[in-house]
């Protein structure tokens, strides 16, 4: 059996939440996956089951660590946590509804650069983390996991909000990407 000579990412979104379930922008709050979201991904393990990983790693936040134990379960190994792959942070919009948030991001997306750069700052004041700096602390994960871990298979438990940027930072234009759904994943 040879060994495998890329590192390849399984990208896994959480199962969802009581606050999935009512729209409600989550963020960087802590809340914990729902029954639901656990059944979810009980039912992603098992489509799991025959994928040997290396590793599991998972955002710091409840709902991301519970779906990585969930699938790491039967296969007994140790999840590890980051920061790194934490959702990106809404600031003053969690907790709030999604509807209000989504119709203010797609205000957003058609104004013009000049008009982005002139508001960006407000956005910096609510807490709304930058799109860039969500992909500088998934590209530095990314590279680091695989030069650490060289030829591995490792899963990796995060959030919706990265997905997105991800798929976007990949060449997916914004019309293209709809959504990723709970328990979602990528092969990398």
């Amino acid at each position: 059996m040879s060994k495998r000579k890329n590192t390849i990412f399984y990208v896994v979104r959480h199962g969802k939440t009581e606050w999935n379930e009512k729209e409600i922008v989550q963020g960087h709050k802590d809340i914990p996956l729902s029954d639901s979201g656990e059944a979810q991904i009980m039912e992603l393990a098992k489509k799991f089951k025959n994928i040997k990983f290396d590793h599991i790693i998972s955002s710091d936040l409840l709902r991301a660590k519970r779906t990585a134990e969930i699938i790491a379960l039967e296969r007994k190994m140790e999840v590890k946590t980051t920061q790194a792959l934490r959702e990106q942070s809404f600031g003053a919009f969690e907790g709030q509804s999604e509807s209000e948030f989504f119709s203010m991001f797609h205000k957003w997306n058609k104004l013009s650069d000049d008009e982005k750069n002139k508001h960006e700052k407000a956005l910096d004041l609510m807490g709304v983390e930058p799109s860039e700096s969500i992909i500088s602390r998934l590209i530095t994960f990314l590279r680091e996991t695989a030069i650490g871990f060289p030829g591995s298979c490792i899963l990796v438990v995060t959030h919706g909000g990265i997905m997105l940027n991800l798929l976007k930072h990949l060449g997916y234009k914004e019309d293209e990407v709809l959504w990723v759904n709970n328990g979602a994943y990528l092969k990398l």
